[in-house]
């Protein structure tokens, strides 16, 4: 004759599904995280790309003026060039033109930070 399960086993398989959903739920949710936190991450380096192609090429033309730190928001001429900025230098020697953005981190740790130097063209 077969034996049916007590109350007592029924409740032990019961916690101990509970307890692997529980775990799993949260590993996926901290995956899902991570992934949004790097496509995010993706997004400001990229954003951060085209802000410094632009800048170099205003300060070709002599037209360094147009760019300028909002908050946390670098414009030119009011229109968004890259966001999460934490610093916007610009340094002037004679002719050549410092740059330095430093992106602000996601999580902690230190800022990405871009220097490079133009030499502006004579007007």
């Amino acid at each position: 004759m077969k034996r049916g399960y007590t109350l007592v086993e029924l409740m032990i398989v019961t916690v101990f599904a509970g307890v692997t959903i529980a775990t799993a739920t949260g590993f996926l949710w901290s995956i899902a995280q991570a992934e949004r936190q790097s496509r995010g991450y993706v997004e400001d380096v990229l954003g951060l790309r085209r802000a410094v192609r632009t800048i170099e090429s205003d300060m070709r033309a002599g037209k360094a003026d147009r760019i300028r730190l909002d908050g946390d928001v670098l414009l030119r001429d009011d229109r968004m060039l890259a966001r999460r900025i934490e610093r916007y230098e610009l340094r002037r020697e004679g002719p050549l033109r410092h740059v330095e953005i430093a992106l602000m981190p996601r999580q902690g740790g230190e800022p990405a930070v871009v220097r490079f130097t133009v030499r502006e063209s004579p007007r």
